[in-house]
């Protein structure tokens, strides 16, 4: 993965300034080690804001079509982290940004098939509304109001998916299911946290070694997530 990005990289105009962003997410990531609670988070969050200008940068130097939804999904992203990162608050509204996050994403993969859905697309497109309206009507028959916890099964199933597609225009965007496929191992590992605080997790399961391991594992994926992300305008074969 990383010999595919930096061979991309030399063809580029302007390889020096990527090979600078490469440079500063590596020693971000070094920040995630920090027992700094400051220094952690301004790492954290700075990952999100130069992944935004990096993935902007792509689209105004090569104007690939269709690029811009990265960018949008990569604002999104950095408003749901100033929820999350900065403020740790407003959580309904974080979630919401990144279901908003991962629509872009999903119109992002339509683009890289010109718009045209497929046999397997269109199966794929009607299990997404399947399984929405059942986590919707699974809440309603069980008289669950946990609007949290409805928001976030709904938005990991939409992540689920886009992964699942992004592999089928594999050929289209190589870097794309390798992002999301990070994506979804945070979120795994941030459901692992929430999930220690309403069951009782015994000491010798994977949940609970996840949750309770000395690093943040979950932004051990989700920052080369970011990072792969902002750069799959450089990797656009459309």
């Amino acid at each position: 993965m990383i010999y595919i990005i930096f061979d991309q990289i030399k063809k580029t105009p302007t390889i020096f300034l990527f090979y600078l962003y490469i440079l500063l997410q590596f020693i971000f990531y070094l920040l995630l080690y920090t027992t700094n609670i400051f220094v952690y988070h301004l790492g954290c969050y700075s990952v999100i804001i130069f992944g935004l200008i990096v993935s902007t940068t792509i689209f105004l130097k090569y104007r690939v079509k269709y690029t811009y939804l990265i960018v949008f999904a990569q604002l999104f992203t950095l408003i749901s982290d100033t929820f999350l990162v900065l403020l740790d608050d407003y959580y309904l509204i974080a979630l919401s940004s990144f279901i908003i996050v991962q629509i872009f994403y999903y119109l992002y993969i339509l683009s890289l098939i010109h718009f045209k859905l497929n046999k397997t697309h269109n199966i794929i497109f009607i299990i997404r509304i399947v399984i929405f309206i059942a986590i919707l009507g699974l809440f309603t028959f069980m008289k669950i109001v946990d609007l949290l916890v409805f928001l976030a099964l709904e938005y990991f199933a939409f992540l689920l998916f886009n992964f699942v597609e992004s592999i089928l225009v594999f050929k289209s965007n190589i870097l794309l299911p390798f992002g999301l496929f990070l994506f979804i191992l945070c979120d795994l590992c941030v459901g692992c946290y929430n999930i220690i605080d309403i069951i009782d997790i015994k000491q010798n399961n994977i949940i609970y070694f996840i949750a309770n391991f000395q690093i943040n594992l979950s932004w051990i994926f989700y920052h080369p997530s970011q990072v792969i992300l902002s750069l799959c305008g450089l990797f656009d074969k459309k």
